[in-house]
């Protein structure tokens, strides 16, 4: 079966209003699939002596064992499959005593696929076999490439949402506007067009405040820690140190961000009168957040959100588009609301804003 293609059109650069339209090829929406574990299992029962639980539970054992292998630094490697290895990003530091394990700030796996299962071009392919993809290049009504219209999918904030919604729309090709307060997160995309903005000052009565606003914040909340108490928790990373060093902001009053580190052990060695936040629901850690300063009666003040009006929902062409959305927005959400209402949105071409969806719960099938 072959992969269904089409052309369309886009600038060589997106970011520039003046560059060149050249034509672009990518898989028509929709027209893939996701096939889980349980899927492959079923299709091997069929063509082996094995049951589907035999299968399922042989490559569970199979996921459990290659995890042990890669914690001890270790590789993996799999006959006509690939090699796994484990890899890290680590920040440069100036001096041998900063340089310890705490400035590893990211741990990624690696694969390297076989060249039992390199995949080629049927079309160009010097010789035909197995692993050859074949394409098939679908035309739109007329014969002619689909022309990119413009579109303004707005993606506010590095959060991790931000980076989630800067995603799905890398996947689907769809351009969009970043926007950030700095530069940091701009990332490597031919699809987006990034902004730098800030946060409007905020006021606090609280002589001593723990500050997770962000890096980005201190320049607004500078009027406020010259005069008082105040410590800001930041990534542990060059950056952050830059921003919060040209701000002239204590060394000794910034708190890194460490994986995993307890709320309420860090609220209950700094004892402040308040913490200041923002509205980044769960995936941001708000209630725990929330919940250790209720613990030790420390004051929560959250930035919020601004709330965005329901508008009608207009006739979409490309379904395929929001099915992906749609579909990743489940995903993220279903660990997080496991019970309630959830409303997919999306900003139309017209700047209005479309209700994609409404989930009830989480637990239900994926919708399409």
């Amino acid at each position: 079966m072959a992969v269904q293609i089409h052309r369309y059109l886009r600038r060589k650069v997106a970011a520039d209003p003046t560059s060149p339209m050249v034509y672009h090829l990518k898989q028509v929406p929709g027209t893939s699939q996701t096939h889980t574990i349980k899927n492959l299992a079923e299709a091997i029962e069929k063509k082996s002596s094995l049951t589907t639980e035999d299968v399922i539970h042989a490559t569970s054992a199979l996921v459990r064992e290659i995890k042990e292998v890669l914690l001890r630094g270790d590789r993996v490697k799999i006959d006509g499959f690939g090699i796994f290895s484990l890899t890290f990003n680590a920040t440069e530091v100036e001096t041998e005593k900063e340089c310890t394990i705490k400035t590893i700030n990211k741990v990624n796996i690696r694969f390297r696929t076989d060249n039992a299962l390199r995949l080629a071009n049927e079309s160009t392919s010097g010789t035909h076999g197995s692993n050859d993809v074949k394409f098939d290049l679908a035309l739109h009504a007329g014969g002619k490439a689909k022309v990119r219209k413009k579109t303004e999918i707005p993606v506010c904030g590095g959060t991790t949402e931000g980076r989630k919604a800067v995603a799905v729309c890398n996947e689907a090709a769809k351009p969009y506007y970043y926007s950030t307060k700095g530069d940091g997160q701009k990332g490597n995309s031919a699809h987006g067009i990034h902004h730098t903005g800030g946060l409007e000052e905020k006021e606090n009565n609280s002589d001593r405040l723990l500050a997770l606003t962000g890096v980005n914040t201190i320049s607004q909340l500078k009027p406020y820690w010259e005069n008082h108490s105040c410590w800001f928790r930041i990534p542990n990373r060059d950056e952050s140190r830059s921003i919060a060093a040209k701000e002239q902001f204590p060394s000794d009053k910034r708190i890194y961000y460490q994986q995993g580190e307890d709320d309420t052990f860090l609220l209950g060695t700094l004892k402040p009168e308040a913490i200041i936040t923002k509205e980044s629901g769960e995936s941001g850690g708000l209630n725990e957040k929330s919940k250790a300063a209720n613990r030790l009666h420390i004051t929560v003040l959250v930035v919020k959100r601004p709330v965005l009006p329901a508008i009608s929902v207009p006739k979409e062409e490309e379904i395929g588009f929001y099915s992906l959305l749609v579909k990743k927005c489940h995903e993220v959400c279903k660990p997080l609301f496991p019970e309630g209402e959830l409303n997919i949105f999306l900003i139309g071409e017209d700047g209005s804003i479309i209700k994609l969806q409404t989930l009830q719960s989480c637990h239900s099938s994926e919708s399409s």
